[in-house]
């Protein structure tokens, strides 16, 4: 079953016994540069294709589970994280097939933090509908609240969009009915106090998940912040942020993401964008990644009475065979 965390059941199955299938099943004899990238891109593309379309049917399962109320608020945001994540994997897999390996970075550390909020808003059973109703509430009153910021900076002269007008009336109207959602009301009033503190700058950089910890008592200011706060680490017991942030960006380009220090002859160096050992950093991490959020969607009552470890156990087996062909691939490259 998938059910520990720390350290990750999935990441142990994709690990497991490495040494064995590598020494005996992936045997490379040397061959030509560009002949070794061209078999690590296949082997990595066919792995994300696995990757995807497992998690996809997971998707699907945990969406279409007919033991819990189809549409309401909580459910409808899950599906829309789940939606966006795929929509990363699908964009990750076309920039490999146009050997745009490295720029891909960029989309893997989007999809990571989506993955931290999406594990977040699932991760109590009991708050889902809270957090769902929440994400909404918060995204209206950062529409409504910006688009006010450009009426004052630029008046009545430039054209703006339609929506804040609409948007602000119709809110308006639903906050006014005697039937409105006591928690919709509780998040509009909160985020409403907020606002009133915001500046416009403000309202750019605040996440939902930064305000609903606040509203919680807690302090979840940064990414790094709610990794820790899922518990979500590699195999050596390391925050997964730390390696995806550090080690990861210093592989990829040369230097740390965290060293933004680029005084005293410092330059941020990007590789080729076919560098496969780029490509193999953010292959691993999208595994990770995806057996993390399995983990957690597998422990959530959205997956009621649906057993994920044993839809996926499979699938990820071949996930696994085909990683490790493919970093066996490249070790023979960076030789």
């Amino acid at each position: 079953m998938l059910k520990v965390r720390k350290p990750l059941n999935i990441q142990r199955l994709l690990c497991y016994n490495f040494r064995y299938n590598y020494r005996v099943v992936f045997i490379i004899s040397l061959e030509n540069k560009d002949v070794l990238k061209e078999k690590w891109t296949q082997e990595a593309l066919h792995c994300l294709e696995l990757l995807q379309n497992t998690f996809e049917d997971v998707a699907n399962t945990v969406h279409h589970n007919d033991s819990i109320e189809m549409y309401t608020v909580g459910n409808d945001v899950v599906a829309a994280y789940l939606a966006q994540c795929l929509d990363y994997l699908e964009s990750i897999k076309i920039l490999y097939s146009y050997k745009r390996i490295d720029p891909a970075l960029i989309i893997t550390r989007s999809f990571f933090e989506l993955a931290l909020q999406l594990g977040y808003l699932i991760k109590n059973d009991d708050l889902i509908e809270e957090k769902g109703m929440f994400i909404r509430i918060t995204r209206i009153h950062k529409e409504i609240y910006l688009m006010e910021e450009m009426e004052k900076k630029h008046g009545s002269n430039i054209e703006k969009p339609c929506l804040s007008e609409e948007l602000r009336q119709e809110y308006s109207d639903y906050i006014a009915k005697e039937t409105t959602p006591q928690a919709f009301l509780e998040a509009h009033h909160y985020l409403k106090r907020k606002t009133l503190k915001f500046k416009a700058s403000d309202w750019r950089s605040a996440t939902w998940y930064k305000l609903y910890s606040q509203k919680q008592g807690k302090t979840l200011s940064s990414y790094r912040n709610l990794c820790k706060e899922l518990e979500w680490y590699d195999l050596k017991d390391s925050l997964l942020y730390d390696g995806f942030y550090n080690d990861m960006s210093q592989q990829a380009h040369g230097i740390k993401a965290s060293d933004m220090s680029f005084s005293d002859g410092k330059k941020q160096v990007f590789k080729d964008s076919d560098d496969i050992a780029s490509g193999g950093w953010q292959l691993m991490y999208c595994i990770t990644i995806v057996a993390n959020l399995i983990n957690m969607l597998d422990e959530s009552i959205l997956s009621k009475e649906i057993d994920l470890a044993a839809k996926v156990v499979d699938r990820l087996e071949d996930i696994r065979v085909h990683y490790f062909k493919s970093d066996a691939i490249m070790k023979e490259y960076l030789k």
